[in-house]
């Protein structure tokens, strides 16, 4: 026996994310790939040929999570649970909005309301995506569409890369600078 034991909470986990792209091919017509790692024959990474097929079968999930979200709680207070146990059931800290668990509960769920912001914004209070550019292979930070140049929201692509050089050429010509 190896000295990793994994959770009942990670086989949920990867049961769940392994049904997203299960969805996707079964559903929304992608194809599942594995990645070879270097060095390695048992561990491969899966994924899709068609990226948005998965943020497609993940949205769907997402909404049916999210409907079943309400009718548990619902039921839970059917069976006698209080509003503050289904906040807390939800991860709601009891503390961290200042506000009584059980109302945050309540206008989250049935009134549809975000959770408050508990955390000042710092810099430009802009969070980020992390991937990795299968034009060049480096990893990115892209802040988001909020600027109109690429190379204002995307960082550490390798200075030749070429989908990068084509997307800040297309926002060039779009400006009159070709």
């Amino acid at each position: 026996m190896s000295g990793y034991e994994v959770s009942a909470r990670e086989r949920a986990v990867w049961s769940l994310r392994t049904e997203v792209r299960h969805t996707a091919r079964d559903v929304f017509g992608a194809a599942l790939t594995e990645t070879p790692i270097a060095g390695m024959t048992v561990a491969t990474p899966s994924g899709l040929d068609e990226p948005l097929a998965g943020v497609r079968a993940a949205v769907l999930a997402r909404d049916v999570a999210a409907g079943q979200v309400r009718v548990y709680a619902e039921a839970a207070r059917g069976a006698g649970r209080s509003w503050d146990e289904v906040g807390e059931a939800l991860g709601i800290d009891a503390d961290e909005y200042g506000e009584p668990r059980a109302e945050l509960a309540f206008l989250l769920l049935i009134e549809g309301r975000p959770l408050p912001d508990s955390a000042p914004s710092f810099g430009s209070g802009r969070s980020a995506a992390r991937w990795t550019c299968t034009a060049c292979g480096q990893r990115i930070t892209d802040t988001g569409p909020f600027e109109a140049a690429p190379f204002n929201n995307e960082d550490g692509h390798a200075g030749d890369c070429p989908r990068h050089a084509a997307e800040i050429a297309a926002c060039r010509a779009t400006w009159g600078d070709g």
